[in-house]
């Protein structure tokens, strides 16, 4: 006596051995997760996918119309030559490289500040975006396939 889990890994059915598996399913001994809490595990993979994506496409600050990374290690280590400008009493950020590779020169200190705050706030609206979405998926009162699917990024 086992389990046949389907391929999409969501359904399954009792069976009697391994010889009454259908193509694409694979035996299990073991009672599987319910196919709810299943499917709502990779709904919620996808909803970080889905977030990375945003992220990585980059993001235009108003401030200068400069489109840049804002993933945080990249907000961080802006942050960082920022620092360094005002340390060093510099008024503009001599060297900006943007998201797609172009040099920007001669940024002053407040526009860049400007930006980095942008930029955070960005990051941080998908972050919690993200962890709203997650939490809703995982609620105990979600319990179909197509509540599920209602929740998307």
């Amino acid at each position: 006596m086992g389990y046949a889990i389907a391929a999409d890994g969501i359904n399954w059915r009792r069976v009697e051995s391994e010889s009454d598996l259908q193509a694409g399913e694979t035996f299990s001994e073991s009672i599987p997760e319910t196919p709810i809490d299943h499917y709502k595990l990779k709904a919620a993979k996808r909803i970080t996918t889905d977030f990375f994506a945003e992220i990585k496409a980059g993001f235009v600050t108003t401030q200068t119309g400069i489109k840049m990374d804002c993933d945080i290690a990249d907000i961080q280590r802006f942050k960082s030559a920022y620092d360094l400008a005002e340390l060093k009493g510099q008024t503009v950020m001599p060297v900006i490289v943007d998201y797609d590779n172009v040099v920007h020169t001669d940024i002053p200190l407040t526009d860049a500040l400007a930006m980095i705050l942008e930029l955070g706030d960005h990051y941080q609206t998908q972050y919690i975006k993200k962890q709203n979405l997650r939490a809703q998926i995982m609620d105990p009162l979600v319990t179909t396939k197509p509540e599920v699917d209602a929740i998307v990024w």
